[in-house]
């Protein structure tokens, strides 16, 4: 999705310790943000050990307040992160407020309660379906460039995909 979207610089939004690695080895240059010390502490050292700590920045945040300015990125990640607030609203319109025009915000969170974990609050404790990510997507529901269900080789769908792209010079 990243490539496709031609996306250059990328901010990984829930970032954790190995992501920010991934996209840089994979040639972005990438901001990874996260709640906890201990994970950016984690990402700049695998960064470094992989060879690509030139291409991986790191910064405490929120997603819900993001610390960057309007139009910083090409590309937002939101990993496995929807499903751990009561409202995404404030997470997709902050990844907006960020994005260039024509980048993409990239999604992905549990079906149902796949995954279960005790800190998953969304939405209503029972997890997304295509029904419940579509209504809260409702004001983005012209960027929605896809939303669809995917597994691992061999076993029944377990996330879902969610791929916004802002309207703007390539979009």
């Amino acid at each position: 999705e990243l490539q496709e979207a031609k996306a250059t610089n990328v901010l990984d939004v829930g970032c954790s310790a190995v992501y920010p690695t991934i996209f840089a080895r994979a040639g972005f240059t990438v901001m990874g943000l996260d709640v906890s010390d201990e994970a950016l502490r984690q990402a700049r050292d695998i960064a470094q050990k992989w060879g690509v700590s030139d291409k991986v920045r790191t910064q405490q945040g929120f997603a819900q307040r993001l610390p960057f300015t309007d139009g910083s990125f090409s590309a937002v990640i939101q990993g496995e992160i929807w499903e751990h607030v009561p409202d995404i609203r404030p997470l997709v319109e902050e990844a907006f407020r960020v994005l260039q025009p024509g980048g993409v915000l990239i999604a992905s969170t549990p079906i149902g309660e796949h995954h279960h974990d005790i800190f998953h609050i969304g939405p209503e404790h029972g997890g997304w379906s295509e029904q419940t990510l579509r209504e809260a997507l409702l004001p983005w529901k012209d960027n929605i460039a896809k939303i669809e269900m995917v597994a691992e080789a061999g076993t029944d769908p377990s996330c879902f995909l969610i791929v916004l792209r802002k309207e703007g010079a390539n979009g």
